[in-house]
C-alpha cells in the first residue's frame, strides 16, 4: 500500500509485478495528503486499488494512516491461510505537500526556533557522543540555496520554524503508524517470525518550491498562512536549510548524488532477529557500504529461494546486490562488496562514483563546480576537501571507473536545461 514510483502502465503497475493485493498512489507526489487529488490536474487517475481508480475519500483521511490500516486489513483477510507474506508500506509522508494530522500538528510547537544551522550542530555533536561518526568529522557546508538564519527577519524565522514543526509531526504519525503495525503482527502471533526493513528512500528534501507548471499553480491557490500549515488548503515544503539539517553531517539533500543525497537510515527490526543475536550488535558499528539493490538478495537467502535466470520465457539480468543475511544471523561487522567493487549513480544530470572508500562527484554550479571532484570518504565523509588537484592520476582512475559504470549500465546524460535544482 502507497506510493508506486515504478511505472504508471498496466505492464508496470504493483499488480503487474507481483503483488496480489494493492492500494497505489502513481508516482512520487501526491497531491493532497487529506484527500486523493493529484499534484497535476491532468491526472485523472491517480490512486488505484489494484487496477481500479479509486475517487471516495474516507472521513478523516491522513495517508499515512489510511496506507497503514489498508494493508493491516489485507493481512487481516489472508490470517487464516498460514503462508508467508511479503508486504511493503509505502508511507507517500514525508514528501511534500508537508501536511499533518491535527492530533500531530503541534506536538514540537517550539522546537526548531533556534533555526537549521542551530539543529545542525547539535544533532553532530550528538552523532559524535554516540560513536556514529569520528571526533574530527567537520559539518559539510550548508548549501547555497539557504538563506543564513540570523538573516532572516523575525516573522520570517517564525515561519521556517512552523514549516518543521509540521515536519516533525508528519514523521511523529508514521511512527506511531510504524508501531500500530507492529502491535498487529504480535497480537496475531505473525511478530516472532517476522523480519522488518524501515528506510528512507532519499536524504532531506531540501529544494525551495515547485518546478511543474501544475505545482506551482497549485502553490499559488494554497493557504500557506502560517496559521494554516500542514492543513487543508496549504501546499507547503520545508526548504534547502532543513533539509540540509535532516542530513546532517552530509553535504546537501535529496536530488543530489552528494552523501546527503545518498545516505539514508534503515532499522532492521523483527522478531525474526532473537534476543541472542541482537546481543551480538551492541556497540558495534559497521562502516561497510550497503545498497538498496542489497535488500532484495538478502530475503531471498533468508527464505530459501533462488533468484530465476528465466522468468515467463524472458531472459532476466542478473542481480547486482548481495546478501547481507549472515550480518543479521551471525557476523555484524561483515562486509559483503569487495573493496575495488564500483558503485554509480546519476540523477538530473549529476553524476557520482565510488569506489574503495575514494568518490568523484559532478554538480553544476552553485551546488557543485561544474566539474569533477574528488575525495577521500574514509577521511572526508562530509566531502568538504576537493583532491582533484592533488591527486590527478586518483581522479584520472575514478573517471576511469565512472565510464565503466557509465557503458555497464547505459546511463544517457540529458543535454537539456536541468529543471531540478
Amino acid at each position: 500500500t502507497g506510493k508506486w514510483h515504478l511505472g504508471k502502465n498496466k505492464l508496470a503497475n504493483p499488480n503487474a509485478r507481483g503483488f496480489d493485493k494493492t492500494w497505489w498512489q502513481v508516482g512520487g507526489t501526491p497531491g493532497s495528503h487529506f484527500d486523493w487529488s493529484a499534484p497535476n490536474p491532468r491526472i485523472m487517475n491517480h490512486y488505484f486499488e489494484n487496477d481500479l481508480p479509486q475517487k471516495e475519500v474516507p472521513e478523516n483521511l491522513f495517508s499515512t494512516d489510511f496506507y497503514t490500516d489498508k494493508l493491516i486489513s489485507y493481512l487481516e483477510e489472508d490470517k487464516d491461510k498460514n503462508q508467508p507474506f511479503l508486504g511493503v508500506l509505502s508511507f507517500s509522508a514525508v514528501h511534500l505537500p508537508i501536511h499533518c494530522p491535527e492530533s500531530h500538528i503541534d506536538l514540537y510547537e517550539g522546537k526548531y526556533k533556534e533555526g537549521y544551522a542551530a539543529l545542525r550542530s547539535k544533532r553532530l555533536q550528538k552523532q559524535k557522543e554516540l560513536g556514529i561518526i569520528a571526533e574530527d568529522v567537520e559539518l559539510a557546508n550548508m548549501p547555497p540555496n539557504a538563506s543564513p538564519w540570523e538573516e532572516l527577519a523575525t516573522e520570517e524565522q517564525l515561519y521556517h520554524a512552523r514549516r518543521m514543526e509540521v515536519y516533525a509531526g508528519m514523521v511523529d504519525n508514521v511512527d506511531g503508524n510504524v508501531g500500530k503495525l507492529i502491535a498487529y503482527l504480535k497480537k496475531t502471533g505473525a511478530y516472532d517470525n517476522t523480519l522488518i526493513f524501515l528506510m528512507s528512500d532519499n536524504g532531506g528534501a531540501g529544494f525551495n518550491g515547485y518546478q511543474s507548471l501544475g505545482g506551482k499553480k497549485r502553490y499559488a491557490a494554497a493557504d500557506n498562512s502560517i496559521d494554516n500549515l500542514g492543513r487543508k488548503g496549504s501546499n507547503d515544503y520545508i526548504g534547502a536549510g532543513w533539509g540540509s539539517a535532516i542530513s546532517t553531517p552530509f553535504r546537501l539533500f535529496k536530488r543530489h548524488i552528494s552523501e546527503g543525497g545518498l545516505r539514508i537510515p534503515m532499522i532492521v527490526s523483527g522478531g525474526y532477529l532473537n534476543s541472542s543475536i541482537k546481543s551480538k550488535f551492541k556497540g558495534v558499528i559497521n562502516k561497510n557500504i550497503f545498497t538498496v539493490r542489497d535488500i532484495a538478495p538478502t530475503i531471498q537467502e533468508i527464505v530459501g529461494v533462488n533468484y530465476p535466470k528465466v522468468h515467463k520465457g524472458r531472459d532476466l539480468l542478473p542481480q547486482t546486490g548481495k546478501s547481507f543475511a549472515k550480518l543479521l544471523t551471525d557476523n555484524p561487522t561483515l562486509a559483503i562488496h569487495p573493496k575495488d567493487e564500483i558503485f554509480g549513480w546519476e540523477l538530473f544530470k549529476r553524476k557520482a562514483v565510488q569506489k574503495d572508500g575514494w568518490k568523484i562527484v559532478w554538480i553544476e554550479s552553485d551546488f557543485g563546480k561544474g566539474k569533477w571532484e574528488l575525495f577521500n570518504l574514509k577521511e572526508d565523509p562530509t566531502e568538504k576537501n576537493d583532491l582533484a588537484d592533488k591527486y590527478p592520476d586518483k581522479l584520472k582512475e575514478m573517471i576511469s571507473a565512472w565510464e565503466q559504470y557509465k557503458k555497464e549500465n547505459n546511463v544517457i546524460i540529458s543535454i537539456g536545461p536541468n529543471k531540478f535544482p
